[in-house]
C-alpha cells in the first residue's frame, strides 16, 4: 500500500471538515497511454522571452487562494496555466489539453498547494517530463508537496526570485511518515523511482523529509535550491 497524499496543513484540515467533493479520490483511477509527441525544444523561446510571455498573460486571481480539491487549468496562448490541487482527474485533464493544443510548450504554476493522490500527481508529472515540456513560476507563485514535484518535472525549470517552493515528509496515516522508516523500506519507491524518472538527485527526497513534518511546510532557501538543483534558471 503506498502512502497517503502528501498534503499542506490546509488541505488536511479541509480533509477533516469532510469538505472533499465527493469523487475526487478514486482508487479506481486508470489515465491515458501517455503517446503524445515530444515538444520541439528547438522551438522554445529562451528563459527570458518566456519571462515576457508569461508577463503579459498573468492576471491577479492567479495568485488567489483557491479552495477546492481539484486543478484549474487555463491555456493562454502556448503556455498552460495551472492553479489548485491535483486530483484524480488532472492527469486526464492536462493530457486532453495538451492532445488539442500541440503548441503549448510551458506549464506556468501559479498556486499549487499539493495533491489529494499522490500516483495521478507522479504520473502526470512523468507525462510533462516525458513530452519535453518547461515549468515555470512566476515571482509570486507558491507550490509546495505535490505541487513541489509537479514542477520538478519540467525538462526545464525557470523560477523567478520571490517564488516559493515548500517541501515536507509524506504521512501514511497513524504514526508512519516518510522521515521515520529505514531508507531501505519499499514505502520511499514510489518517490525514488519518480525524481529517478526526470532526472533529480534522491538527494533531493531525503532532504524533503527531514525539511519538515507532514503537518508543517518548509519553504526552501535560495541555497537550497541551487543545491539540490531544483531549477535550471534563477531569475
Amino acid at each position: 500500500m503506498h502512502p497517503q497524499p502528501r498534503k499542506v496543513f490546509w488541505m488536511v484540515l479541509i480533509l477533516l471538515m469532510g469538505l472533499m467533493p465527493a469523487g475526487c479520490v478514486d482508487s479506481s483511477y486508470a489515465h491515458e497511454h501517455d503517446d503524445l509527441p515530444v515538444r520541439d525544444i528547438v522551438q522554445q523561446p529562451t528563459p527570458a522571452q518566456l519571462a515576457d510571455a508569461v508577463a503579459a498573460h498573468l492576471v491577479p486571481k492567479d495568485f488567489e487562494e483557491f479552495n477546492r480539491l481539484r486543478l484549474h487549468l487555463d491555456v493562454r496562448g502556448d503556455l498552460l496555466f495551472v492553479k489548485g490541487v491535483v486530483n484524480t482527474r488532472s492527469h486526464d485533464s492536462v493530457y486532453h489539453i495538451l492532445e488539442d493544443k500541440p503548441g503549448v510548450h510551458t506549464v506556468v504554476l501559479t498556486y499549487v498547494p499539493g495533491s489529494v493522490d499522490d500516483e495521478v500527481n507522479l504520473e502526470l508529472g512523468r507525462l510533462l517530463h516525458d513530452i519535453g515540456m518547461t515549468t515555470y513560476l512566476p515571482a509570486q507563485a507558491e507550490v509546495a508537496s505535490g505541487g513541489t514535484d509537479l514542477f520538478l518535472a519540467g525538462v526545464e525549470r525557470i523560477v523567478e526570485r520571490g517564488a516559493r517552493i515548500g517541501v515536507h515528509s509524506w504521512s501514511a496515516g497513524g504514526s508512519e511518515t516518510g522521515d521515520t522508516l529505514p531508507r531501505d523500506h519499499p514505502e520511499h519507491k514510489l518517490y525514488l523511482n519518480y525524481y529517478r524518472d526526470i532526472g533529480i538527485d534522491e538527494d533531493f527526497y531525503w532532504f524533503t523529509l527531514q525539511a519538515a513534518s507532514p503537518e508543517d511546510i518548509h519553504w526552501m532557501t535560495a541555497e537550497e535550491m541551487t543545491q539540490y538543483a531544483v531549477h535550471t534558471d534563477l531569475r
